[in-house]
């Protein structure tokens, strides 16, 4: 088997999993920040399902390596499995690395802004506590 191919294969189903997995948590932890409404309820079944995608390629190439190495060996050493790894693994590793990073990233704007709010709604709070003194 050529190490090169099995370990783009390794590492590309671990990645995408990974990716997926960690989109899936991202996208859990923002609807705790902002709240549930129906737009994010579509966003969230879109990653449930993009994240389900990675997380059984994952399973099934793990199973298949240790219940049929020899199968794997085969696919992996056909014709023309190098360029489909490569043209059709990058594309998918390449949107769940950019979806990972939006909702990384949607989440620290959104804890931000929330941390914000309530920081500035406690100021008001405590300015509004205090006694005002006239003389």
């Amino acid at each position: 088997m050529n190490l090169l191919v099995t370990g783009f294969f390794y590492l590309y189903v671990f990645l995408l999993a990974f990716f997926d997995v960690g989109a899936f948590y991202y996208t859990y932890r923002i609807t705790k920040v902002v709240g549930v409404f129906r737009g994010w309820i579509l966003m969230l079944v879109f990653v449930v399902i993009f994240a389900t995608e990675g997380v059984v390629a994952f399973g099934a190439s793990a199973a298949l390596t240790i219940l049929s190495p020899s199968r794997l060996d085969t696919y992996l050493n056909g014709s023309g499995t190098v360029s489909s790894l490569l043209g059709t693994g990058l594309y998918n590793l390449i949107l769940a690395a950019l979806l990972f990073g939006a909702m990384f990233e949607l989440y620290r704007t959104f804890n931000r802004v929330s941390s914000k709010a309530s920081s500035s709604e406690t100021e008001e709070n405590e300015l509004s506590a205090k006694p005002t003194s006239t003389t």
